[in-house]
């Protein structure tokens, strides 16, 4: 079961699913020794760990041809610019489907040399580092339906954010500038971050992969998942691994997607998310009442009981904030070929009994 150092052969397909508690990467081999990135979290050093990964393999950096950032939150984007900036041949992406506050953030990166954000707020700084990294090389925005890479027979699709999230974001986004008022107003203050995220589909003619990112359902049938479902024009092989969206929250489980674009009993994969004790047992019993088997990157965090209100207080008094702190990073390995699968977990990593 321990991790496989040797590099992948040549046509075989791979997804590597790493994980702390707090903190989300994907590193995927194509094909041919070319590799993708999808969102960032940092080992020791604040060093990205699809860096650390591709290192242990012998992987150099000038092999990573795409990243993407799937979305902004905190949890998806430590150690970002650092990864774009190593990997220059890169093509990077991101969401098309931008929050009030990223799309402030990034028009004010484009506008000013040093540009002043919001240190408190890890996203607009982190789109910020990304735009100063990029420099010359261009950043694409991304929405559903469009091919990210495309060689050798092995394509990897967006299928999200929906085209409304894309409206809705930069309707927000221009109501906020010429204070307007609009019927839409309501409707486009609503919109999530979640709902803004990149979900990619990854098929080589054999093996397909599902990457749910946080997507979420929602109850505009234009919006997350529902949307994905409802597009015509999206790929239709069904993947037999499965990133489970949202930590394997409530909110990220979509009947349809189970359906639709799963194999009978696919193999899913998550990350947990220490902070609101992701996923629970009632989560984990639904995916693995679909699934041929479910791993985690670390073991779920059973939710801590209530303290009394007492304790809470005195908490207060002592502690500005606090967090999850976590120190594994937990590494789930699937590699893909002519159909078969083989799944390999570090120590921190598990499967669901």
């Amino acid at each position: 079961m321990d991790i496989n150092f040797q590099p992948p052969a040549v046509a075989e397909l791979e997804v590597s699913l790493f994980g702390p508690g707090t903190g989300e990467c994907i590193v995927a081999h194509l094909g041919e020794n070319e590799w993708m990135v999808v969102d960032s979290c940092t080992v020791e050093n604040k060093v990205p760990v699809a860096l650390d990964y591709l290192g242990k393999i012998g992987v150099t950096p000038d092999r990573v041809k795409v990243i993407v950032i799937t979305h902004f939150h905190d949890d998806h984007i430590a150690g970002a610019n650092t990864l774009i900036e190593t990997c220059q041949d890169a093509e990077v992406f991101i969401s098309g489907a931008l929050t009030y506050e990223e799309s402030i953030s990034y028009t004010l990166a484009h506008a000013l040399g040093d540009v002043i954000v919001d240190r408190a707020k890890p996203s607009t700084y982190e789109i910020a580092k990304i735009i100063r990294s990029v420099g010359h090389r261009h950043v694409e925005f991304v929405g559903a339906n469009q091919v990210l890479y495309r060689k050798n027979g092995v394509i990897v699709h967006s299928l999200s954010p929906s085209s409304r999230a894309v409206a809705q974001s930069r309707l927000l986004f221009s109501e906020f500038f010429l204070e307007s008022q609009t019927q839409f107003r309501k409707l486009a203050n609503k919109l999530h971050p979640n709902l803004c995220a990149i979900a990619l589909h990854i098929c080589n003619g054999t093996d397909t992969v599902l990457l749910g990112s946080d997507l979420e359902v929602s109850s505009d049938p234009a919006l997350g998942w529902g949307a994905v479902i409802l597009d015509k024009k999206k790929p239709q092989t069904v993947a037999a691994v499965f990133k489970v969206p949202h930590h394997g929250s409530q909110n990220g489980h979509s009947d349809d997607v189970v359906k639709k674009m799963l194999r009978v009993k696919p193999i899913s994969i998550l990350t947990t998310f220490d902070k609101s004790s992701l996923p629970r047992e009632e989560d984990i019993q639904r995916i693995k009442d679909f699934s041929e088997s479910l791993f985690f990157t670390t073991q779920p965090k059973v939710k801590a009981p209530a303290r009394s209100r007492a304790v809470e207080e005195n908490l207060l008094l002592v502690a500005k904030a606090r967090r999850v702190v976590t120190k594994t990073m937990g590494h789930i390995q699937v590699r893909m070929s002519g159909g078969e699968c083989e799944v390999k977990l570090n120590p921190h990593a598990s499967a669901a009994a």
